[in-house]
């Protein structure tokens, strides 16, 4: 197991994308935020959102999460590489026991996940507190800055975990980011604004609450002055949706795996 752990580190030291993945989950960190506090200044938009609003500065803190779907696409590109580039064959000939070569990818990519994310998600709170003192707002108390932070990185060793798993199951790397991003930002965020009585079920819902974002439509009364389009879970039964999600799709990975032939 040690020696895979040490291979899986050398691969991801050594492939370029690893540093691009990372520097585009800061890249939309930071753009997330600020867009949030642009558009709140935007003539028509102040009648809507106001920055001393204290659940517009919580939303604007919550999206320095945003880099998570670059841990997905992170996980898949650990795995996928694997097939891309035809080394599948040595790696399984140096540890011939799959289910440790997965284990050892599903570990270290958990590492990474939760690494992009501090890194990302402290680089977007950087962001959003430097362009946010442009404008009167809610001084944000810093709970609210630990909590999001806690709930990003765990996102981001579960969604890694789950990347690894899907770049198993669909080992074309392109399929399997472009199926990935159109499940989690297509179907699931019509789920969440059309049924929300399942969308609270899915993935990203499951995500949402565990970064308290919640969805809101119009003017009116909640936390972002709108009605709730999405029932949400409590925190707590989102972790723990979030993380049965996890398992289930590195128990089937590995199964799976076990039983494929390698090209």
């Amino acid at each position: 197991m040690k020696t895979s752990l040490k291979a899986e580190v050398r691969k991801l030291r050594y492939q370029r994308s690893s540093y691009g993945i990372l520097a585009g989950a800061c890249a939309i960190a930071a753009i997330s935020a600020i867009s949030i506090i642009a558009t709140a200044q935007l003539p028509r938009r102040e009648l809507l959102m106001h920055l001393t609003d204290q659940a517009i500065m919580q939303t604007v803190i919550a999206s320095t999460a945003s880099g998570y779907i670059f841990a997905l696409v992170l996980g898949i590109v650990m795995s996928t590489t694997e097939f891309r580039h035809s080394t599948a064959v040595a790696t399984y000939l140096a540890q011939p026991h799959r289910r440790t070569v997965m284990l050892a990818k599903m570990i270290i990519a958990a590492v990474m996940g939760v690494i992009v994310q501090f890194l990302s998600t402290g680089m977007g709170m950087i962001a959003a507190t430097l362009y946010v003192q442009r404008y009167a707002h809610y001084n944000t108390p810093l709970d609210t800055y630990m909590r999001v932070m806690a709930g990003s990185v765990l996102v981001g060793a579960v969604l890694a975990v789950m990347g690894v798993a899907i770049g198993s199951l669909i080992r074309s790397q392109v399929v399997a980011i472009m199926v990935s991003l159109l499940w989690l930002q297509l179907v699931e965020g019509l789920l969440i604004v059309f049924a929300d009585w399942l969308g609270k079920w899915s993935i990203r819902g499951a995500i949402t609450s565990v970064l308290d974002i919640a969805v809101k439509t119009g003017p009116g009364s909640g936390r972002l002055g709108g009605s709730s389009t999405l029932d949400q879970l409590g925190p707590w039964q989102s972790m723990l949706l979030l993380l049965a999600y996890g398992a289930v799709f590195a128990v089937v990975a590995t199964v799976t795996s076990m039983r494929r032939d390698v090209d």
